[in-house]
């Protein structure tokens, strides 16, 4: 009899994609306000490489009013960090949300080359000139209800840091410092000691979590809940705020 044909090939691994966060950035008028990409679009441990606003908001002439995206680092010109909204002498509309459609760009540069598994959508950012500024202070706010990361045994995690920390205030607010208690700092201890092979460390450069679980985690399957400091800085004031945040963290088979 003739051989059986070969099996089919296995099916493409599905394509990178992003996650529209439906996010909302304010100012008063005359004035400035920055707020992490994070907060709008994200796509997995990829970095925002591209963004476009439509017309006209990406200029001041017509309504008054300019979103454009901020480059934190002089170094790495493809790299945004942020979303910087400028609301002029007589913004239009005033006191009231607008939607402003951006389209975000990710990408991989693996060890220093060119950007790969490059990814692109249009996301909608909700934006309000306001007519009286806010002047409560900035102050930490502990994002509760999404301050979880998990991966599975040996292997590593990304999630951005504004996933369990953010700033409540105007100002471009960046972690200058993330304290993790022992033993999670570290991927210390014997095969019985508790916090084995398990690592939360803090990625400032991209403003992100890493966790790394080993192959003999301890506790695997298991949620711990860890009270991790976070400390933000505003690169405009020169400003510090911080607080500690409890986070939950999962080592699974």
């Amino acid at each position: 009899p003739p051989p059986p044909p070969p099996p089919p090939p296995p099916p493409p691994s599905p394509q990178p994609s992003v996650t529209c966060r439906d996010g909302h950035i304010s100012a008063p008028q005359s004035s400035f306000n920055f707020k992490d990409i994070a907060e709008f679009a994200t796509s997995s441990d990829r970095l925002v490489i591209g963004i476009n606003v439509q017309a006209p908001f990406d200029e001041l002439r017509t309504n008054d009013i300019r979103l454009s995206g901020k480059k934190n680092d002089p170094d790495k010109p493809f790299r945004f960090t942020a979303l910087k909204l400028q609301c002029g002498k007589f913004p239009n509309p005033l006191d009231r949300e607008v939607d402003v459609p951006v389209k975000f760009s990710f990408g991989r540069k693996p060890n220093g080359g060119e950007y790969v598994d490059t990814v692109s959508a249009e996301c909608n950012v909700r934006v309000t000139c306001t007519s009286e500024p806010d002047y409560s202070p900035p102050a930490v706010i502990c994002n509760k209800a999404q301050a979880r990361i998990t991966t599975h045994l040996d292997s590593k995690k990304l999630k951005q840091i504004t996933r369990f920390a953010f700033v409540k205030g105007y100002g471009f607010w960046r972690a200058s410092e993330v304290v993790v208690p022992f033993p999670f700092d570290k991927t210390r201890g014997s095969i019985y000691h508790f916090g084995r092979n398990i690592k939360l460390k803090p990625k400032l450069d991209i403003q992100a979590l890493k966790l790394k679980c080993g192959r003999f985690a301890t506790p695997s399957n298991k949620t711990v809940r860890l009270p991790v400091f976070f400390k933000f800085r505003d690169d405009i004031s020169g400003n510090e705020v911080f607080r500690t945040c409890p986070v939950s963290l999962k080592c699974t088979f």
